[in-house]
């Protein structure tokens, strides 16, 4: 469950990847601390061993889980309803130590200060929503108003329109966000000829993901062949070689890649090359083991 875990922290902005590292941010401090503060118990580094052991009798025979999980959840469940009542958790402003350009225009006395969104770290007006300034954002216009096309959604109905997003203009359905539907523009010349579908009938694509080329179907996301049900990677460029790094599995020439971590060096010949996996060490002895006592809830 690491790799999942991490994902999640990154991208909920609690913690930044630097040089392979992770490092906490203001909003996974404020997170922690409010965490600590109101399920000091369930942080505690002793409870998930606890639990543990108390599953491993589960699994063995020597308890019931009923008694388990009622022991755990009625605390668990007072201290929620407890949690849910407080104030939302706020990530406290830090100054830039300049003044808000718009603010100084129109008279006001906003600072600049470092918050945080949905898409991260961004640097604003400490007097919003009064001010709406955003640092980086002067001189963009404001994105034009839909335009109708004069066809119709296919999922709902409604006219589509053509809207401006921050990667440049698309079509999607007017009835946005209730109808999420938008309409995909087919390059031909990622179309492969004298190809269709099995599953739906659509023409095939040649795509690229993050694990290399491979194709699919071009109804996507609504059917999701792919042809053969393997995704290939595409050899790389003898500039890309590591001449004096050879693998050390077959001897040939390593290369750098780009992984969902960062960079990481692998054999040029992967697939056909893949690192062994770590075999898997033996059970450890249990010893005896130390039980805090529980106390009956009144």
């Amino acid at each position: 469950t690491f790799a999942p875990t991490v994902e999640v922290i990154q991208t909920r902005h609690y913690v930044k990847q630097e040089e392979r590292r992770l490092f906490p941010t203001d909003l996974g401090k404020t997170v922690n601390g409010w965490l600590v503060e109101h399920f000091p118990d369930i942080v505690d580094v002793t409870f998930t061993a606890g639990m543990e052991e108390e599953l491993d009798d589960v699994e063995e025979g020597r308890r019931k889980w009923v008694p388990i999980v009622r022991e755990f959840y009625a605390p668990f469940s007072k201290t929620l309803t407890k949690a849910e009542a407080t104030a939302r958790v706020k990530v406290p402003m830090r100054e830039t130590g300049e003044d808000c350009p718009k603010c100084k225009q129109e008279g006001r006395t906003g600072r600049l200060v470092y918050r945080m969104s949905k898409l991260g770290e961004f640097v604003g007006c400490s007097l919003y929503p009064e001010c709406d300034y955003i640092q980086g954002r002067e001189g963009q216009e404001k994105a034009p108003p839909p335009e109708p096309t004069g066809e119709m959604c296919p999922k709902c109905g409604k006219p589509l329109v053509t809207r401006t997003g921050k990667r440049g203009p698309f079509v999607a359905c007017s009835g946005y966000p209730k109808c999420r539907y938008v309409k995909r523009e087919i390059d031909p010349a990622d179309v492969v000829e004298g190809r269709v579908c099995p599953t739906c009938g659509k023409p095939l694509l040649n795509r690229k993901g993050r694990f290399g080329s491979f194709v699919g179907c071009s109804g996507y996301p609504d059917c999701r062949y792919i042809e053969g049900g393997k995704r290939t990677v595409a050899p790389p460029a003898a500039s890309e070689l590591l001449m004096d790094d050879p693998c050390p599995r077959c001897g040939k020439p390593q290369v750098l890649r780009q992984g969902r971590y960062g960079e990481f060096k692998s054999c040029s010949d992967y697939p056909a090359c893949k690192p062994e996996r770590a075999a898997r060490t033996s059970a450890r002895p249990r010893g005896p083991r130390t039980r805090k006592p529980t106390v009956p809830a009144a």
